[in-house]
């Protein structure tokens, strides 16, 4: 699948942000950085588990190792996206 066009991730983020709840907010606003912190680990690390099993659901036969290749492979991918959503969610 083609990486998202600039608009779909203008898009994205756009409604994200309009979908984040005041209380979830104020309850982030709370945290200390270590909490922040923790929460990002925890979200890269069942993104990774999510994308794992989607290989692994789509490539049955595959030996894991090739699994696993191909789920990192996507990641490293997303992480091309990167910039783009740090300049428009941040304006760097």
């Amino acid at each position: 699948m083609p990486p998202p066009t600039k608009e779909q991730m203008e898009r994205a983020v756009r409604a994200a942000i309009d979908e984040i709840d005041p209380i979830q907010m104020a309850a982030f606003r709370r945290m200390t950085p270590q909490e922040k912190m923790r929460r990002v680990a925890d979200m890269f690390a069942t993104g990774k588990h999510i994308a794992i099993a989607s290989e692994r659901h789509f490539h049955p036969d595959l030996p894991e190792a090739e699994i696993y290749r191909r789920a990192m492979k996507r990641w490293m991918r997303a992480s091309e996206w990167e910039p783009e959503l740090r300049k428009m969610v941040f304006g760097e």
